[in-house]
């Protein structure tokens, strides 16, 4: 029976990583504790801070430049975006800059991806915690005080977003 369970674990975290690059978005916060990310000149973006939550509603997309699924849903957020006038899109990686990577690197696939809203990283990995990120592209939309009201590991439609948006800004 233990061996079945095992397996069954197993076979879910498979079915998770094809989904998402890694898998699922765990407990997380139900509101999200103040972060600062750095933000990085890119089409639709500037060099700076931003501090989150923002008292907007905000689509939140956490991504890496390395993972397939986050390129194919890049789409998917420019549509819902061009349908919510008045919900903030900000997408973040967590992606270490050193060595051979760098801001440029984001903002090239920034650009390659056709990104117009703000994109930034979490270089103390607060956010990516505090939502329990398991695994890229996820999203959460958080309501104008914080509160993680939808979030969802993997790929998605812009009608699935625009939904859950569209619900937080009631």
């Amino acid at each position: 029976m233990r061996r079945r369970r095992l397996l069954a674990s197993a076979a879910t975290a498979g079915v998770g990583a094809v989904a998402g690059c890694t898998g699922l978005l765990g407990g997380g916060s139900p509101v999200l504790d103040p972060v600062t990310v750095r933000t990085i000149d890119a089409p639709g973006s500037t060099a700076g801070q931003l501090r989150l939550p923002t008292g907007h509603v905000t689509v939140l997309d956490l991504f890496s430049t390395g993972c397939a699924p986050c390129r194919a849903e890049m789409p998917e957020l420019r549509n819902a975006r061009d349908r919510l006038d008045s919900v903030q899109f900000v997408s973040v990686t967590d992606q270490v800059f050193g060595g051979t990577f760098s801001p440029a690197d984001v903002r090239q696939w920034w650009q390659d991806n056709d990104g117009a809203w703000l994109v930034g990283v979490d270089t103390k990995d607060s956010l990516f915690r505090q939502l329990s990120v398991r695994g890229v592209p996820t999203l959460a939309v958080l309501d104008p005080d914080g509160h993680v009201v939808w979030n969802h590991a993997g790929l998605i439609s812009a009608d699935a977003i625009v939904k859950a948006a569209t619900r937080a800004t009631r």
